[in-house]
C-alpha cells in the first residue's frame, strides 16, 4: 500500500504481523516509522493513508499540530478511519501517539462489501475498488461521493493511485477472492462521479 502527501511524491505503508503499522518515504525503507495499532481493535488487513494539514481534519481530531496522518484501515468487517498527529518535521508521530480510530466508513450504505484495493489521496479522498465497482468518500467531511461500475470485465483490482485528475488501477485477471492473479493489467481513467459508468483507458507501455 502507499500513502500520499502533498509535499512528498509517495510514502509507503506496511502492516506487520504484530499490531504495528509502518510507513516510510518511497526509496528510503531504513527511515521507516512504526506506529502501534490499538490493541482493543481487530488487526487491519488493508490500509491506506495520506499526510494532511491537521486543520483540514477538525471534524475528526482536535490538534495543535501542523500535520496529521489520515488513515483508513479494513479489518475484514469494518472500514475504520484514524488520525495520527505528526511532529513538526519528518514523519515521526508526536510522543505517545498510536493509531486510534476516530470514525467508520459505512460500507453497506454504498453497496460495498469488501475492498480489494484502497487509496487515500492528498485531499483526504478515499477510493475503494471491488471486483466490479469503485466507490469514493471524502474522509474529512464524511461525505459519500459516489459508486459506479467501470468497464473492466474480468479485472481484479489490487492497487489504486491518483495521478492528477486520473485514477490508476492495477490488477490482474482472475476470479474475485482468488489467491492467484492472471495477466497483470494497469488502467488509467478519469472517474465521473455523476455517472454510473466510466470507461478506463489502458496505459501505454
Amino acid at each position: 500500500d502507499a500513502l500520499q502527501n502533498g509535499s512528498t511524491p509517495c510514502l509507503m505503508l506496511a502492516l506487520r504481523q504484530e499490531p504495528i503499522l509502518s510507513f516510510w518515504p518511497f526509496g528510503f525503507p531504513d527511515s521507516a516509522v512504526a506506529l502501534p495499532l490499538s490493541p482493543r481493535l481487530p488487526p487491519w488487513k488493508k490500509a491506506a493513508g495520506a499526510v494532511l494539514p491537521c486543520h483540514e481534519l477538525r471534524s475528526l481530531v482536535e490538534a495543535a499540530s501542523l500535520r496529521c496522518l489520515l488513515l483508513a484501515g479494513w479489518d475484514g468487517k469494518r472500514l475504520r478511519v484514524a488520525v495520527v498527529k505528526l511532529a513538526k518535521q519528518g514523519l515521526l508521530p508526536e510522543p505517545g501517539e498510536q493509531v486510534a480510530v476516530r470514525s467508520e466508513v459505512p460500507l453497506a450504505s454504498s453497496g460495498c462489501i469488501s475492498p480489494d484495493a484502497m487509496h487515500v489521496d492528498a485531499s483526504g479522498q478515499l477510493w475503494l475498488a471491488e471486483a466490479e465497482a469503485l466507490a469514493a468518500w471524502h474522509l474529512p467531511s464524511g461525505t459519500f461521493l459516489g459508486r459506479w461500475r467501470p468497464s473492466w470485465p474480468g479485472l481484479r483490482p489490487s492497487a489504486l493511485c491518483t495521478h492528477g485528475e486520473r485514477l490508476l488501477v492495477a490488477g490482474g485477471t482472475g476470479l474475485a477472492r482468488s489467491e492467484t492473479f492472471g495477466r497483470p493489467i494497469l488502467l488509467s481513467f478519469r472517474p465521473n462521479l455523476t455517472e454510473s459508468q466510466s470507461a478506463p483507458k489502458p496505459l501505454q507501455a
